[in-house]
């Protein structure tokens, strides 16, 4: 670092930054507003309808994560639970970008903190012909057929050879009772904005009636190395922060601890119910042990935690 008063100005005007969001962020009285400590949470193991096979762990997961986050003197509060058929595509969907999105009554609500999915991703990873490489340069002809495009990367991992892979949009898959866009939830492309609200504004297009502050999408391939600003940038309403994972080959297994790193069935799961007209709550934990989520390879190939 090179001493003097521009720099110095700078590296106090960003300490100050950083000291304000820890102080709203940590402090419980802090005068910040306005404030949101709303959770949602769906969880899908039961694939039977559309997108499976179905999984094992999802709702123990969720579950898990519920009760990591709430408990006595917990700021944050459970506002909405689903699971299974009851998770819908339209939960995801924003209305602005598509009349068939319902995001501002479910997973993207006004005074909502974390929106938490878990469940099926897709693994479409844009190495449909594998050409071997040795740089990016030589990858130039992706598989239109298959929905690759620009950019591309010459991609290895501990599971797979060095090849030529493309950009292809990434989603989130669900299989509930009222789907209306075949469970595909395309966050890449499609009708999806988070966070959108009167505080962030409504430059995305998506109106101002929305309000998470933390995504989570915890599903197979929720992005791929090193696309992670394309596959998370059309969702980007306002939203602080995306977390997801990210894996370089195979797949992450769906397991019942992620969501609470006290583990999932360690503490009483929330009794409280948000039933869909003619559909019933599935069971909280416990889950039976992990598994692949899509019987491609056990355990994590890699994680990762994206801003935007």
């Amino acid at each position: 670092m090179v001493d003097g008063g521009w720099t110095d100005w700078v590296e106090r005007r960003r300490a100050l930054s950083l000291l304000a969001l820890l102080g709203c962020g940590l402090l419980p009285d802090c005068e910040c507003k306005p404030r949101s400590v709303g959770l949602v949470v769906e969880s899908v193991d039961n694939y039977s309808l559309r997108n499976g096979p179905s999984l094992s762990n999802s709702i123990a997961n969720g579950d898990g994560f519920i009760s990591g986050m709430t408990g006595p003197s917990s700021p944050w509060q459970l506002t909405a639970r689903w699971t299974d058929t009851q998770v819908w595509d339209t939960d995801l969907l924003d209305h602005e970008a598509n009349a068939i999105g319902n995001d501002h009554q479910f997973f993207d609500r006004p005074g909502t903190a974390i929106s938490y999915f878990t469940g099926h991703g897709s693994c479409t990873d844009g190495c449909s012909v594998a050409a071997p490489c040795t740089s990016t340069s030589s990858c130039t002809t992706p598989n239109g057929a298959a929905d690759e495009r620009a950019p591309r990367t010459c991609r290895y991992s501990p599971f797979d050879a060095p090849r030529c892979c493309y950009m292809t949009d990434r989603m989130a898959l669900t299989s509930g009772g009222s789907d209306q866009n075949q469970g595909q939830v395309n966050y890449t492309s499609g009708p999806v904005r988070f966070g959108e609200s009167a505080t962030a504004g409504g430059w995305a297009g998506a109106g101002t009636n929305g309000g998470t502050n933390l995504v989570v999408l915890d599903i197979s391939c929720g992005i791929l190395p090193p696309f992670w600003y394309e596959a998370l940038k059309n969702a980007a309403a306002g939203v602080h922060l995306l977390a997801t994972i990210m894996v370089a080959g195979g797949d992450t297994a769906n397991i019942s601890d992620r969501g609470s790193p006290s583990r999932a069935c360690g503490r009483p799961t929330p009794t409280a119910a948000w039933p869909r007209p003619g559909s019933t709550r599935s069971r909280p934990c416990p889950r039976t042990a992990a598994t692949p989520a899509r019987g491609e390879a056990a355990g994590v190939a890699s994680t990762g935690v994206v801003a935007t």
